[in-house]
């Protein structure tokens, strides 16, 4: 390994007892590989993969470059952040949160687990929100700033917080509650543009294969 960094919760000073410890680390194979063990996550990139993410202006890649500690190998760390370019615009990222949010509350009731679920919902409200920070160039990624970043009519910032900690809920949510959450997805939609923008097919598709299957895929 090449370098290694902390990033999420953890390194924000913000982990709560349920919070995993999330770490990345830097290799010269071909494949990202994720290793779990207990609370602790390390997810294992390819430098090439990397540095495609900053040039890209991926938002895991800002993620990393606005929070991640590193523990060792900072002078490759900074190099590879080094290229981090932002994207002209972060539409895709909102549609394809939207699109799967939709597609997941269409189908909750019928589902047998909804651990994953919870999951995905909660990843999408967050999504939605670091790309609209991301678009406006000041990203923000704790729980709390995503919750007072964007002021949506008939919610609190209080209830969005709520509404993003379900992905440590693994039972079903109550109906009421999926109905405000399906009316908070309805407001942010307004972020979102399917005529002139697409959404990715294979996110679409990999996370609603993983909350038919109760299984977790890399969403980095």
């Amino acid at each position: 390994m090449k370098a290694l960094v902390i990033f999420g919760s953890t390194a924000r000073n913000e982990r709560s007892f349920d919070s995993d410890i999330d770490m990345l680390g830097v290799y010269d194979k071909e494949k990202i590989t994720a290793v779990s063990k207990e609370s602790v996550s390390l997810f294992l990139y390819p430098e090439t993969t990397l540095r495609e993410k900053m040039v890209s202006g991926d938002l895991f890649a800002l993620h990393l470059v606005e929070e991640s500690i590193p523990i060792y190998g900072s002078e490759i760390i900074k190099d590879i952040y080094s290229n981090f370019k932002y994207k002209e615009s972060y539409i895709v990222e909102i549609n394809t949160a939207i699109k799967v949010s939709t597609e997941i509350l269409s189908i909750y009731d019928k589902l047998r687990s909804h651990k994953n679920a919870n999951k995905k919902i909660a990843w999408c409200l967050r999504t939605i929100i670091i790309s609209i920070s991301a678009q406006n160039r000041n990203p923000v990624f704790s729980k709390q700033k995503l919750s007072d970043y964007i002021k949506i009519n008939g919610f609190e910032s209080r209830e969005i917080f709520i509404f993003i900690n379900i992905k440590s809920i693994g039972k079903k949510l109550p109906t009421k509650i999926i109905q405000r959450i399906s009316c908070l997805f309805n407001e942010l939609s307004i972020y979102s543009d399917f005529h002139n923008h697409g959404y990715k097919q294979e996110v679409l598709c990999q996370m609603l294969h993983d909350v038919y299957n109760n299984r977790h895929s890399i969403n980095y």
